[in-house]
């Protein structure tokens, strides 16, 4: 089976229909919808040359592509680095939309499932590094190999888990071997987490911490830590004429009252605001402002650590979800733009249960929680430290503490840096942590990746031989509305667990200048592609 599907521009969704029989890709990405950009005109032949000016909310901990996760590092990662497929993140596909879930061509120009255990990606030719030297099937096979290393530096090591080898079998075609049938495969190929780096200079150094070298459209011109980036225009790109920006300065800019304020006086040209007042406000005030509302696919959380006591007891995990008012949370933190959702949020359409038909769904009751406490030796309560950081779910913390008072529960909040944040949570150092997911591909990223014991991203112990094993049917089963089925029976069981606290998430909102042509949001964590096209028209 090639990729001729996806050239005739069938988006994910309508291919799984297609070829469900086949037993081919059982995959998934966010189903939700986005409001069509306001005050948007014809934008016109795109003309080239000219700075843009965005921001980040921190720093990334490093550079590497292959090791972190962070949102901060895979926006810049877009511009710098490709992968073999890629969604196709352009004008005219926002968030949501079929073809921004369509995986196209990138650095493969195209790719054939040549028996259920075997993909083959042939390569352009002539695509170069920043630093002059040609890409091959080996530097492919070398960063796919990295990825996947059982290593906690490598978070996402357990997307690639169902592969033997990947290998160049000439200069330029690449093949992937599985120990098995993995439905997901071309997900977390095409996502934004998959990027593909030099052998060479990864095996000098030893790693892509502290320096950038890829084959995309901008090259790293400057980093100034804390500071900014600046990324110039790659004249040897090989989707030419892309880009068109000559230059793309982003600014660190962690206060979230300095972002606003720095945007309001015309020194970013794009904006997130933080919530529906933000957003409707700027509208108002910038004439001729573009916008955009959409739905994120995104988890939202508190995790347990069942490590640690009492969090081992599954009734007082039981009696913290039971203490908690989802609704109270969207009316506080998001002004009533928000939505309620379990380990898989809405926006993954028919393949997340709906919160009402999940276990545990008559929350809060007070009554219930403190029963549960009761039994389970807590009659008057306890206390425990939830770590957050600004950035990642920390107002939703605070809510939820003054909640859990309500049951005689002090959840104390502790405020930490960013990258001891990251650190505390990948080794699994808190007894409760705060935290946030962006989508990277598939259900799995929602589900498997945190809990499956053996899972790079199980933070906190989750999971159980059980339901790995349910898991483990599910990687396997290529017919979609069975791998479906599996899937609502882990959400039940993840319902019923409450390893983690799910919260609700906020719509995605997003504001541009009217001289910025060709710009389009895009899902976390691939906003980076959204800088492809886009151009300055004065």
């Amino acid at each position: 089976m090639t990729n001729s599907l996806f050239e005739r521009g069938l988006s994910r969704r309508e291919f799984i229909g297609g070829v469900a029989g086949l037993g081919l890709l059982a995959a998934c990405r966010p189903a939700g919808t986005a409001q069509a950009p306001s005050n948007q005109g014809t934008a016109g032949q795109p003309k080239r040359g000219g700075t843009l000016y965005w921001y980040l909310p921190d720093d990334p901990p490093d550079l590497d592509p292959h090791m972190q996760t962070t949102s901060s590092l895979q926006w810049i990662c877009g511009l710098v680095y490709n992968g073999l497929l890629k969604y196709d993140i352009r004008p005219g596909n926002p968030p949501g939309s079929p073809g921004a879930n369509t995986p196209v061509p990138d650095l493969a120009e195209s790719w054939e499932q040549t028996d259920p255990l075997t993909y083959v990606f042939r390569l352009r030719r002539g695509v170069r590094f920043h630093d002059g030297t040609e890409l091959t099937a080996e530097d492919a096979a070398f960063s796919l190999n990295r990825i996947r290393t059982r290593d906690p530096q490598f978070q996402r090591a357990y997307a690639f888990e169902p592969v033997e080898a990947a290998e160049a079998v000439d200069r330029y075609t690449l093949q992937v071997r599985m120990r098995e049938p993995y439905a997901a495969f071309i997900n977390p190929v095409a996502a934004a987490y998959t990027r593909i780096g030099p052998k060479r200079v990864i095996e000098e150094r030893g790693d892509m911490k502290q320096v950038m070298v890829g084959t995309g459209p901008y090259r790293l011109k400057e980093y100034r830590r804390g500071v900014r980036f600046v990324f110039e225009r790659n004249p040897d790109y090989f989707s030419a004429p892309l880009p068109y920006v000559e230059t793309i300065e982003i600014r660190i800019i962690p206060d979230a009252s300095a972002q606003l304020a720095a945007f309001t006086a015309g020194q970013l040209d794009i904006y997130t605001p933080a919530n529906v007042d933000e957003f409707e406000n700027l509208r108002r005030s910038i004439p001729g402002l573009q916008s955009l509302v959409f739905s994120r696919a995104e988890m939202n959380g508190i995790g347990l650590n069942v490590r640690r006591k009492p969090f081992d007891d599954i009734r007082v995990r039981q009696a913290l979800w039971y203490a908690i008012d989802q609704e109270e949370v969207i009316k506080v933190v998001w002004r009533g733009q928000g939505y309620k959702h379990r380990a898989v949020p809405p926006a993954l359409g028919d393949w997340a249960v709906p919160y009402e038909q999940l276990p545990l769904s008559d929350s809060p009751n007070y009554e219930k929680a403190r029963q549960l406490l009761k039994d389970a030796g807590y009659p008057d309560g306890f206390e425990f430290e939830c770590k957050t950081v600004y950035r990642y779910t920390q107002k939703e913390a605070q809510v939820v503490a003054e909640q859990l008072k309500r049951i005689g529960v002090r959840m104390n909040i502790a405020d930490v840096e960013y990258g001891a944040f990251l650190n505390a949570r990948n080794r699994g150092d808190f007894e409760a942590i705060a935290f946030a997911l962006a989508p990277f591909g598939d259900i799995e990223d929602f589900t498997y990746a945190l809990f499956h014991t053996r899972a790079s991203r199980n933070f906190g112990g989750w999971g159980s031989p059980d339901l790995d094993r349910m898991f483990e049917e599910a990687r396997r089963e290529m017919d979609v509305q069975k791998r479906k089925e599996l899937y609502a029976r882990i959400q039940r069981e993840l319902a019923t667990r409450c390893y983690i606290l799910d919260l609700p998430r906020s719509n995605g909102f997003e504001v541009w200048r009217p001289y910025v042509k060709d710009w389009v949001p895009a899902e976390n964590p691939e906003r980076g592609l959204a800088f492809h096209y886009v151009w300055l028209d004065k």
